[in-house]
Order: C-alpha cells, then structure tokens, then sequence
C-alpha cells in the first residue's frame, strides 16, 4: 500500500467525521450553553466535574480531528489529482462560515440546519474524493451524466 492510497483512505475517517458532526454539534452547543447559564445565574456553584470533564475531552477530539482534516485538505488541494473537489470542500466551510457569521449579525442566534448543511454537502463531496481515486471510471461516467443532463445544455456549444 502506498502513501497516496493511504492519503485517501483517510478520506472515510472524515466521511465518519462529517456524519457524527451533523449530530453532535448541537447537542454540544446546548451543553455549553446549558453549562454557562448556570455560572451567570449562580457563579458560587459547583458545577458536574464529569459533564466538564467529558466536554473537555470531547472538544479536544473535535479540535484535533478538525485541524487533522483541514491540513489534510489543504495538502489535497496542493498535491491531488482531484484538487477541485478538495477546493470545494474548502469553499463549503468558508461559505458557511460566513454566512453564519452574517445571519448570527443580523439575527443575533445561530442556525443548526446551516452546519447540518456543511455536514451534509461535505459529506458528499469526501464520497467523490473517494470515488474519483479508487473508483475513477465509475466516477468519470457519473459527471458526464450529470453534464448531459438538459439543464447543463447552456454550456455545451452546438
């Protein structure tokens, strides 16, 4: 096995990540703000050890496993074959970054449905990595399929 298979076999850790992360982010989210509440309302109690604990431990494996899989983007986008899809995947987090940086402005909270789109679109994307590498006849005949559908027809000169 060489290292390039290796590099995208990573691509199912992320698949993983991305599926786990559509649900937990909310439930974090709350506990968080759950935790907060508690210390503006009495900042003298004490508050569950564990729930902190387990908390801290969880967003430690987030954070790692995030900057794991941004410099593994990264190192696709400069080195791949496929370095458009890993420019996608880029562009999806900093589009949605930045509209929900522009919606928490305006709205003053923060969507859910919006990181469950990331999460999703991401997760879609990591799949055509993946069968753009081990896969890529497969994954060649599906986008000139998709390219010859009648709603692409602007684009094709006759």
């Amino acid at each position: 096995m060489d290292m390039t298979t290796i590099f995208y076999l990573l691509t199912i850790l992320f698949i993983f990540f991305e599926i786990t992360r559509f649900d937990k982010i909310e439930k974090i989210r709350l506990a968080l703000d759950t935790i907060g509440k508690k210390k503006k309302e009495d900042p003298e109690s004490e508050l569950d050890e564990e729930s902190i604990k387990n908390l801290k431990t969880n967003g430690c494996f987030y954070a790692s496993v995030a900057l794991l899989y941004l410099i593994w983007s990264f190192i696709g986008l400069a080195l791949s074959s496929h370095w458009y899809l890993f420019g996608i995947l880029l562009l999806i987090g900093i589009f949605t970054s930045i509209l929900r940086k522009i919606i928490n402005l305006v709205r003053k909270r923060d969507y859910y449905w919006l990181s469950r789109l990331n999460s999703f679109l991401s997760s879609l994307v990591l799949v055509s990595i993946f069968f753009a590498h081990f896969h890529p006849e497969n994954f060649n005949n599906f986008i000139e399929m998709f390219f010859k559908l009648r709603i692409f027809s602007i684009f094709v000169p006759y």
